[in-house]
């Protein structure tokens, strides 16, 4: 039996709220399609040119043709397809594939885009065709996972090599936060100080807005905290969820974030995982990488959760990282930031945890 979220096309993992040098009359909104979703575009400042619309659409249609796995023309499924072999390496994943070896290292291996068979054997890759739900088996996980081996794909020089024949990988979160960046300098280099970019309501950059409300995971078209948001220029952010996509089978959710050292979906009480500042591609990576973390509230400071968000802010300082968590009647706010000076809480349910 599957049941889809009723809001899902409307959630939305940020809600801008938009005043002060926002509210310009000058007002511009460019929308298309990329990732299989809607690509929003904001100016409030002055209209965007043609020029920068142009490069706009063409840096993610660009990211989207490259490392879509379903077009069989695309680089990835070039490398899907192929057995073990040595194959070059295209101009756009020259730039992807070095970061995510480098945001898998980062995180212990919780980002793996070899994870891809585990998803498509939990019918995630075809998420909204999906008629009737049936979990796998353990023995088909457990086969399963024998493919999911990350370090089977190798960078030499500007080839890359492939050491097992039966893995296969999907780069398209982190290809769509590498183009968020891309489109946040497009603007920059466009003269503009003031909008959004919005891919699918998951990965964002901001030029300049006053407030930023962080959705609630677990109440639709509520807030859990309010960001404060004056000082947050030209930075990207992502926001993960067991919430997003899920099947649900004799009463049971299964979320489409899928632990690649188990195989299964997450069950570790994170509903969701916001990360904002450093790099589109980092924080798309490693908000999925946070969700999948083990987190015991009753041993906070040796929580692995604890750890990697403790890990990320000291690789960016400036980052701003909230997790939400509800397990066994525990409700956590998780946080590298202080309530009252970065954010206000909104559920008085939560209580804030520092890091």
């Amino acid at each position: 039996m599957k049941k889809l979220s009723v809001f899902l096309a409307i959630l939305l993992a940020f809600i801008i709220l938009i005043c002060g040098v926002a509210c310009s009359n000058a007002r511009q909104i460019l929308t298309f399609s990329a990732f299989n979703t809607t690509i929003r575009i904001e100016a409030h400042d002055k209209s965007i040119s043609s020029s920068t619309e142009k490069e706009l659409t063409r840096i993610f249609s660009l990211f989207d043709q490259q490392f879509s796995v379903t077009d069989e023309n695309s680089f990835i499924s070039s490398i899907n397809d192929s057995g073990v072999d040595n194959l070059p390496l295209s101009p756009a994943a020259t730039e992807i594939l070095p970061l995510a070896k480098e945001y898998y290292e980062f995180s212990d291996k919780k980002f793996n885009p070899a994870v891809a068979p585990l998803v498509k054997l939990w019918q995630f890759d075809n998420f909204s065709s999906v008629v009737s739900f049936v979990p796998p088996t353990n023995e088909q996980i457990n086969e399963t996972l024998k493919k999911v081996d990350f370090d089977a794909i190798l960078i030499d020089g500007n080839r890359i090599v492939k050491t097992q024949e039966d893995v296969k990988i999907n780069l398209g979160g982190l290809a769509k936060g590498y183009a968020v960046d891309k489109a946040l300098q497009i603007m920059l280099d466009g003269g503009h100080v003031s909008g959004y970019i919005n891919v699918g309501n998951s990965s964002m950059a901001l030029l300049s807005v006053n407030s930023l409300n962080v959705s609630h995971p677990r109440k639709t078209g509520e807030s859990i905290i309010t960001v404060d948001a004056k000082n947050l220029t030209n930075v990207t952010l992502s926001t993960s969820g067991d919430y997003e996509r899920y099947f649900e089978y004799d009463g049971k959710r299964y979320s489409h974030i899928i632990d690649p050292r188990t195989g299964y979906p997450i069950e570790t009480g994170i509903a969701s995982a916001t990360v904002i500042g450093g790099t589109g591609a980092f924080s798309d990576a490693l908000t999925t990488a946070l969700c999948i973390c083990k987190h015991n509230p009753n041993d906070f400071a040796n929580s692995e959760l604890v750890s990697l968000i403790k890990k990320i802010a000291l690789t960016y300082p400036e980052s701003q990282i909230y997790v939400v968590y509800e397990k066994d009647g525990i409700k956590q706010v998780i946080t590298n930031k202080k309530q009252g000076e970065n954010f206000t809480l909104q559920d008085t349910e939560y209580q804030v945890k520092n890091v």
